[in-house]
């Protein structure tokens, strides 16, 4: 396996942390749902997410040095099963349907969340599942992968 970002490495390992299962588990006693707003999660469904991507995107909800901020001073990184590869203020680049994609994604236990737009071709999308991404305390999204790459493909062909 890759160990290096620019070959698909990750910057970390977490072999080991949990078990991973495709089982639903119950990740109540190892994870404080309570706790989730104090580090930014936030409730939301995919249509206002996909009202605030076109809103950032067109320039509607921030200056444009902030939005550069975001968008333009990415840095190579790599979480635990994502597709993330370069990340700048909360905006990361990842790859679907081959093709880049800008925009976050992120999970509780029990909960997946990815929010990507397109700027070649104006592509906005948002899903969210909770059936969970695996491995409860990774990053993962890797549940989401194939459904948002075939989503893409169908809108896109």
């Amino acid at each position: 396996a890759p160990t290096d970002i620019a070959s698909g490495g990750e910057m970390w390992r977490m072999d080991g942390v949990l078990p991973y299962s495709d089982e639903l588990q119950d990740s109540s006693d190892s994870f404080p749902f309570g706790a989730a707003y104090g580090c930014g999660d936030m409730v939301s469904t995919p249509s206002d997410m996909v009202g605030f991507m076109r809103g950032l995107f067109c320039g509607k909800l921030l200056y444009q040095p902030f939005f550069a901020e975001m968008f333009e001073h990415r840095v190579p990184a790599s979480f635990p099963g994502t597709r993330m590869r370069e990340t700048g203020a909360g905006m990361f680049q990842s790859t679907y349907a081959d093709r880049a994609f800008y925009g976050h994604q992120g999970s509780i236990p029990g909960y997946v969340a990815v929010m990507l737009h397109d700027p070649e071709t104006d592509l906005t999308i948002a899903m969210t599942s909770n059936v969970g991404s695996g491995n409860r305390l990774s990053f993962q999204a890797s549940g989401l992968h194939p459904v948002v790459d075939q989503a893409i493909r169908i809108i896109l062909d």
